[in-house]
């Protein structure tokens, strides 16, 4: 497999990133539409937000349903965060170890 292992890792490291990323935007964007500092009825503001909760969401709901509830607070997107960040750097390492 030569190089090409490490170029794979670092693609899918690169996609870890994206992912992490789209994560942080969706939680941000539902804050802002929630404390109405975004108005959630703009066809933009809407079509990103319900496509980023088409993506997130199937991952987030497994999580809900294992934690008790705690209020208001919703501490899903940091365990989603936590459990992407160690699939990833699993996933990369043995990407890696290939060579």
């Amino acid at each position: 497999m030569g190089g090409y292992a490490y170029d794979l890792a670092n693609l899918v490291s690169s996609l870890f990133s994206v992912i992490n990323m789209g994560l942080f935007i969706y939680i941000v964007l539902s804050l802002l539409m929630s404390f109405n500092v975004i108005n959630a009825y703009n066809q933009f503001v809407n079509m990103i937000f319900s496509t980023l909760q088409r993506i997130y969401e199937p991952m987030l709901t497994p999580i809900r349903n294992i934690l008790p509830t705690m209020g208001g607070l919703d501490l899903s997107p940091i365990l989603l965060f936590i459990a992407l960040n160690f699939v990833g750097n699993i996933v990369v390492r043995f990407i890696a170890g290939l060579t």
